[in-house]
């Protein structure tokens, strides 16, 4: 296998991936073809959502045929893999490295899917990597699909099975009391020569073989399945596989093997047409700012969703009789009027309002002291004496009216400071305080409240860590107040 890397936001033409790949330049068209109808590259004159809030970077004009790489993630394009990782690694990575960054993406999956395999959602249906790792995601937790054979034995060392042994055998009476000196038994065990159980560990075994073929089983922290040395061709042709999946699941009720059943109806069916014809498949997002959003609501213990009641604090005056709200339910709307028919002015419905990322607090002594509002941006900026792709006016502004939306709560409450930061990925392995930004034209409101927006890079493994775990930071891991 050819490994080659891209990074997310670079540049790339045919001529660049074919000296990367080491392949001919038609080959390399070919692959940037398919690349840009997988949404995995867009041409780089092309401003996208990621661009509008951008401070100071001009897009630019590039020559045609130039693409900008706009996915993180995996492409297997027959022996050639390509690693897209994340625009914050300026450097080359072993595959190894980014089990991580594809631990998150799996967390990521599972999360769009809500375990729920028996809609078979279009993510699965349409990479062969998504159908894999999904088949090897239910052995992992369920283990191997097995039915079980039923057998009755006359004085066996099952459990005795009354019924059976009430209807066949005549008792003896003693003491007024039926005595049976024969009974029937019971055991279960599990059928070996049930075909949907060898299928099912050839299956796994294929997946698992196909992986480790181009490196992919590292990379996603999957152990090598080794069930069967049974070639699929043995267990015969598509359409008598499918019809025997289909008579399993006429009698199988348990949801995870239903799960299983309809995986390995997808696996031997046609689904995967263009990426036969194509010759290639892909595993990742093109969203990978929704991730790290993720990651760092998980890492600071976000509290936006919880009710009043729930927080850490001792809530004071009028917020005990909103108790039941939610921190996000408590941000004022914006107050919409309109002249109505007979000329006065009307109220609207609440629009919508700002939402921040992520919003916590720490108390000390049972006392509320920081209340602190993050907002994950996803950027590589460069900061300098020229600030270039950092956060805009636009987010400056938000971050600062964040606080100013939680004016009374953060009053009444007796926080005694509050903190606004930007938290921006970085390959490091500590959080360093770059520096911070304010902006004059939002009206400073003084203490508790804060003029200035801290720019903290966080140590993405370690972010994407909490995600993957679903935990938050602890008191050692968490950025020291600089």
């Amino acid at each position: 296998m050819r490994i080659v890397q891209l990074r997310e936001r670079d540049l790339v033409d045919a001529p660049s991936l074919a000296n990367k790949a080491n392949i001919e330049l038609d080959g390399a068209r070919r692959l940037i073809g398919l690349l840009s109808d997988r949404g995995i590259i867009k041409p780089a004159n092309v401003p996208d959502a990621e661009e509008l809030d951008l401070s100071n970077e001009a897009i630019g004009s590039f020559a045609e045929g130039t693409y900008r790489i706009v996915y993180v993630g995996v492409i297997v394009a027959g022996d050639i893999v390509v690693y897209c990782v994340p625009k914050y690694l300026h450097r080359h990575v072993e595959p190894s490295e980014l089990r991580p960054v594809f631990s998150a993406l799996r967390r990521y999956h599972s999360d769009a899917e809500d375990a729920n395999v028996t809609m078979l959602n279009e993510s699965i249906r349409s990479s062969r990597i998504s159908l894999i790792l999904a088949l090897l995601a239910n052995y992992e937790e369920h283990g191997l699909y097995t039915n079980q054979e039923r057998i009755q034995q006359t004085n066996g060392r099952g459990a005795i099975h009354w019924p059976s042994t009430i209807s066949m055998h005549l008792p003896v009476i003693e003491n007024e009391c039926p005595l049976y000196m024969d009974y029937e038994t019971v055991v279960s065990r599990t059928d070996d020569s049930d075909f949907v159980s060898r299928l099912h560990q050839a299956v796994l075994s294929s997946c698992s073989s196909e992986l480790e073929s181009c490196g992919l089983l590292d990379v996603f922290s999957i152990p090598p399945v080794d069930l069967s040395d049974a070639p699929l061709d043995d267990f015969g042709d598509t359409d008598a596989i499918v019809r025997k999946l289909d008579q399993e699941l006429g009698v199988q009720f348990i949801t995870w093997k239903q799960d299983v059943l309809k995986l390995m109806k997808v696996f031997f069916e046609d689904e995967h047409t263009d990426e036969e014809e194509s010759g290639i498949t892909c595993y990742g997002t093109n969203a990978f700012h929704v991730i790290w959003e993720k990651a760092c609501k998980s890492a600071f213990n976000d509290m936006l969703d919880k009710k009043l009641r729930e927080l850490p604090i001792r809530l004071k005056g009028r917020w005990q009789q909103r108790a039941e709200e939610t921190l996000l339910g408590i941000i004022p709307s914006p107050r919409w009027r309109i002249v109505s028919s007979a000329g006065e002015l009307a109220d609207c419905e609440p629009a919508d309002t700002l939402i921040p990322d992520i919003v916590t607090m720490t108390v000390s002594a049972g006392r509320p002291e920081e209340f602190a509002i993050y907002d994950a941006k996803y950027y590589d900026p460069i900061l300098g004496k020229r600030v270039i792709a950092a956060p805009g006016v636009e987010s400056v502004t938000k971050q600062l009216l964040y606080q100013s939306a939680y004016r009374d709560f953060i009053i009444d409450n007796g926080f005694t400071h509050v903190r606004n930061v930007f938290l921006i990925p970085t390959d490091g392995s500590e959080f360093i305080k770059k520096g911070d930004v304010s902006f004059d034209v939002v009206a400073d409101e003084g203490a508790p409240f804060t003029r200035y927006i801290d720019v903290l890079f966080a140590p993405a493994n370690l972010m994407l860590e909490c995600y993957i775990l679903q935990r938050c930071l602890t008191s050692d891991e968490l950025p020291s107040q600089q």
